[in-house]
């Protein structure tokens, strides 16, 4: 069965939810794990792996950029460099086992204030490192 989501959960640094605010087009949480060859001449012509180190990325596409970026350029100021916290669900409905909330901290790396074309929609994209462990909660 499909789902159609029509508000997702958006938060940087406790600021509260965003999603509307910043006109949220697409937010998510990617997560990775490295996976190393350990592959030697004790596999008997199987290959071996093993996951090794973990990451994410924070990411979110918004229409307009003004009131994300102040925001931002805020958060970035205030932490000099430091990392900021976040949480995203698929639903802006309360925590539950079927809207779990992703938490953790990322860093604000690049930003760019200024990024159009003529003609076209006013649309930008930001990818945050995240730094540590990502949370599932579900209350």
């Amino acid at each position: 069965m499909a789902v159609i989501i029509t508000g997702a959960y958006f938060d940087m640094n406790s600021i509260g939810d965003r999603a509307a605010a910043w006109d949220i087009v697409e937010c998510g949480l990617d997560h990775t794990t490295d996976i190393r060859d350990v592959t030697n001449f004790g596999s008997a012509g199987w290959k071996e792996s093993l996951a090794s180190l973990q990451g994410a990325t924070v990411r979110v596409s918004v229409k307009d950029a003004n009131a994300l970026l102040d925001d931002l350029w805020a958060l970035r100021s205030g932490s000099t460099g430091n990392a900021v916290t976040f949480e995203i669900r698929e639903t802006n409905a309360a925590v539950s086992a079927t809207n779990p909330s992703f938490t953790g901290s990322c860093l604000i790396g690049a930003l760019s204030p200024v990024s159009v074309r003529v003609g076209e929609e006013h649309a930008n994209q930001y990818t945050f490192t995240v730094t540590g462990a990502v949370t599932r909660n579900t209350t």
